[in-house]
């Protein structure tokens, strides 16, 4: 059991690692989890010794209504194909697969994981107008904090940039609109904290960095 103390060194270990993120392609070899409180079931993929669930969404999509206003938490329900990554949120350069639709998060965890662990999520930066969670993949923190014997999840986010997640005027700050990015990141750290006991993390040791 690490404490809070030990907790934080590997922690920053971690993140100080160099050629700590690793670009390994998810392969095709597909697997089950079932969310028995909510009644959904996730089809993640696997990359040597590690489970990676992608696009898990995390809030309801920000369209129509829901367009500049804070997010509205989404439980998903059924069956969820998390195997490949979604669209990026829009920003200010030209980008492919940019949407509206990007509050999602992904999930990549040791394999055959038997207690909970702890739990790293990260926040790209970018000024607020550029980045996206792909850009970041956990697969080599987790390898490397299995290489020192101190097993990590880790949790890669996308919030609403530019325009959309950090509206500006006086308008918007009577409408309670500003500084929506802000607000993706806390409901997906919340939605970690609810749900990540069932991917087999520990709710109670959770950071967040970036």
């Amino acid at each position: 059991m690490l404490g809070a103390r030990s907790l934080q060194f590997t922690f920053l270990a971690l993140a100080r690692a160099q050629s700590i993120w690793g670009y390994a392609v998810p392969a095709k070899h597909a697997e089950e989890l079932r969310v028995p409180a909510n009644d959904v079931t996730y089809i993640r993929s696997q990359v040597d010794a590690q489970d990676v669930f992608l696009v898990i969404p995390y809030a309801q999509p920000p369209l129509g209504d829901l367009r500049f206003r804070k997010p509205v938490a989404f439980t998903p329900s059924g069956t969820v194909n998390a195997q490949n990554y979604g669209p990026r949120c829009l920003q200010s350069t030209s980008v492919n697969d940019a949407s509206e639709d990007c509050l999602t998060l992904n999930v990549w965890r040791p394999h055959g994981v038997t207690e909970p662990l702890p739990v790293m999520v990260w926040i790209y930066g970018g000024s607020f107008i550029l980045g996206e969670s792909r850009s970041y993949p956990g697969y080599g923190i987790v390898r490397k904090s299995i290489e020192m014997g101190r097993p990590v999840m880790y949790i890669s986010m996308n919030y609403r940039l530019g325009f959309f997640g950090f509206p500006v005027g006086k308008q918007t700050i009577n409408k309670g609109a500003a500084n929506l990015g802000l607000y993706d990141q806390r409901m997906a750290i919340e939605w970690v904290q609810k749900n990540i006991q069932y991917f087999g993390g520990d709710p109670t040791k959770l950071n967040a960095i970036g």
